[in-house]
């Protein structure tokens, strides 16, 4: 994960939701990934693991566990042995670019949070560039783009008039970027992802709830000036697979929360909508959707517990400095 808040790499570990606690690494996958080599030489419990891959073994990597660190010491050991570990790093992990925030993903810039009696709409990107743009272009490394597998853009929900479509430079930046990487990605084996995050219940501005179906359409216009240029990579060699998943802009407004509590499917089928709509306009055609979704992203899996969690305990966990510590580890590379 890369975030403006953490300019370094930052491991994700799958969080553990059993009621009853922890559970033990030989049963739960999640758990064994964390500190699973604690368990190595423990009687009855050894034999029955995969092996340990963590901590005291940085630089192997085996898909049964994925408590794999980079290996940051071989990138300094010989050109080659550098070469290799950048290839299992960047074709073994899934690359999630959080345009502003991760640990709070439907967190807003400064610049963007209006006072409840303003009408404001000068409030525009306050970045001169995409995040994974400066990801794309200045920070992995050129001949290391053709690893990458899986690649996601999370963005969050900005103000109707704070998406990147009002900050010009931003937007040609992107388009330049994607031109520019055409060339270099392994684009049949890269499957590209975008997720629009919607904000928590509690967390929702004022004027969030009352969203007029102009400044509704200018979050969707938003999104489209992000595909647009996405279009080439999906049409010209077809990419492994395209997804997104949007946040339907006027999900707060009372007649939406109404239509929600009357039917339970409401919500899905709007956001549902606008997927389809989306996938249909990067690829081109209708039958864009082919294949099966991914499986949700880690961070996706913590905003799901910590959504659950504040609701039922009115607290956020990820505050918890404990439960802080086990979701994310930040590892500079």
């Amino acid at each position: 994960t890369l975030s403006r808040q953490h300019r370094g790499y930052q491991i994700c570990l799958p969080p553990c939701t059993n009621p009853e606690g922890e559970c033990p690494p030989d049963i739960h996958h999640g758990c064994r990934r964390i500190h699973c080599n604690d368990y190595v030489d423990m009687p009855g419990v050894s034999e029955r693991l995969p092996g340990c891959f963590c901590r005291r073994r940085h630089t192997a990597f085996t898909s049964t566990c994925h408590c794999w660190a980079p290996p940051t010491n071989l990138f300094l050991v010989c050109r080659a042995l550098c070469r290799d570990a950048q290839f299992v790093f960047f074709s073994g992990n899934r690359f999630i670019i959080h345009d502003f925030h991760a640990l709070m993903p439907w967190d807003l810039p400064d610049e963007q949070y209006e006072p409840p009696d303003s009408a404001s709409t000068t409030r525009s990107y306050p970045y001169e560039r995409l995040l994974a743009s400066e990801f794309l272009r200045d920070i992995i490394p050129v001949h290391c783009l053709a690893a990458l597998r899986f690649l996601e853009l999370v963005f969050p929900p900005y103000v109707p008039h704070g998406w990147p479509n009002s900050e010009p430079a931003a937007i040609l930046d992107w388009r330049d970027t994607v031109d520019w990487i055409r060339d270099k990605i392994n684009a049949p084996a890269l499957t590209f992802s975008l997720v629009m995050v919607d904000f928590h219940g509690h967390d929702v501005p004022n004027r969030r709830q009352n969203l007029t179906k102009d400044q509704g359409h200018q979050i969707i216009k938003g999104y489209s000036s992000i595909l647009l240029f996405l279009r080439p990579l999906a049409r010209d060699g077809g990419l492994a697979g395209f997804y997104i998943q949007p946040a339907y802009p006027w999900r707060w407004n009372p007649g939406a929360i109404q239509n929600i509590q009357q039917h339970h499917n409401w919500l899905a089928e709007a956001e549902q909508e606008i997927k389809e709509n989306a996938e249909e306009f990067v690829f081109g055609r209708k039958d864009a959707r082919n294949k099966a979704e991914p499986r949700k992203s880690t961070w996706q899996r913590w905003y799901d517990v910590e959504f659950t969690y504040s609701h039922i305990h009115g607290q956020n966990p990820l505050f918890d400095d404990s439960l802080s510590r086990a979701s994310h580890s930040c590892l500079a590379v």
